[in-house]
């Protein structure tokens, strides 16, 4: 959702967002499932720490980085400062500063003392989102030990302690890196961004101009969980085609195919993964997830949740009834 949209619902975890990256050395891991509104809650950040000019904030979509950018440290660290760089308006051109034979640890501290902190010595936020992607790179062992003690040496060094973290990552980070002590993860505020409460997806209600009452709230709940991007594609055309609503709540047909495209990306994972196709099947039946691995992969994916007795079901209506079906 863009920065400056009127349908951006501010929750709890944007005032937690807020006094974490206040503090010297902040750092702040926001966690959840895909399209739960990280993107939107990092994007509000970035926006308001840019107007009011007391952090300058960078902002890094990981999901748009190219592969050759992952292919080592060097590599990772030179494309994050070169975002630095040009967001900031060093104009330090960083191809010429970064020494092709020296660490890329020698390089940002280069980058970082002769140009972003001679420049001004406001303090830089770096916005790194959909951080998860490394797990899946050749620096996944080594990329999160850098950062972790880059955050460590903010204890000693000026510079460094000028810089603040803000991440977000949709998968369980701890079931990725086996030395927590060299993971960021485990320090700051980790914030899960849950599901919007039924007074959160009311108001979103009402800015789409749909009546709020408790019946079409509850509805809108138990079919789609309050996850934001559902919630949003829901009311959206809700609003634009009310005399279609009905069709909306169907889930058999994917609400007449609205959510085709975003359930089909979960369905072709099943069918190149059938252990998790048949897990699925297992919580969609009421029989729960055993496998722990399993469990993980579909909790992360946001799938599935705890009951409040602890047992594993369906996240929504929607998902049940639909991969009821499929699967």
């Amino acid at each position: 959702m863009e920065a400056q949209s009127p349908f951006y619902i501010r929750r709890t975890a944007d005032d937690e967002v807020f006094r974490g990256i206040s503090r010297p050395r902040g750092l702040v891991t926001i966690r959840a499932p895909r399209q739960s509104g990280k993107t939107s809650l990092m994007m509000q950040t970035f926006t308001t720490m840019r107007r009011n000019a007391s952090i300058r904030p960078v902002f890094v979509d990981f999901q748009a980085l190219e592969a050759k950018d992952f292919q080592s440290l060097n590599a990772i660290w030179y494309a994050i400062s070169a975002q630095a760089d040009s967001q900031l308006g060093t104009e330090c051109r960083i191809s010429e500063i970064c020494n092709p034979d020296a660490s890329y640890d020698r390089n940002l501290s280069v980058f970082l003392d002769k140009f972003v902190f001679k420049q001004a010595d406001t303090p830089v936020l770096l916005c790194l989102d959909e951080v998860d992607r490394v797990f899946s790179t050749p620096v996944k062992a080594d990329f999160f030990a850098s950062l972790r003690a880059f955050y460590n040496r903010g204890a000693i060094d000026p510079a460094w302690k000028k810089i603040r973290w803000l991440l977000s990552t949709s998968s369980e980070p701890s079931f990725f890196i086996e030395d927590l002590n060299q993971s960021p993860f485990n320090i700051g505020l980790q914030l899960e961004l849950n599901a919007f409460t039924s007074e959160e997806t009311a108001e979103f209600a009402q800015k789409h101009g749909i009546a709020s009452d408790a019946s079409m709230i509850g509805k809108i709940m138990a079919y789609v969980g309050g996850r934001p991007y559902l919630v949003h594609l829901l009311l959206y055309n809700i609003a634009l085609s009310p005399d279609k609503t009905a069709q909306f709540f169907n889930a058999d047909t994917a609400g007449g195919g609205i959510f085709t495209q975003y359930l089909n990306r979960y369905l072709k994972k099943f069918q190149q993964k059938p252990e998790l196709a048949g897990a699925m099947k297992r919580v969609i039946a009421g029989k729960g997830c055993v496998d722990v691995n399993m469990a993980e992969r579909l909790e992360s994916a946001g799938l599935v949740k705890r009951d409040e007795n602890q047992n594993m079901v369906c996240f929504c209506g929607l998902y049940a009834e639909y991969f009821g079906k499929k699967l």
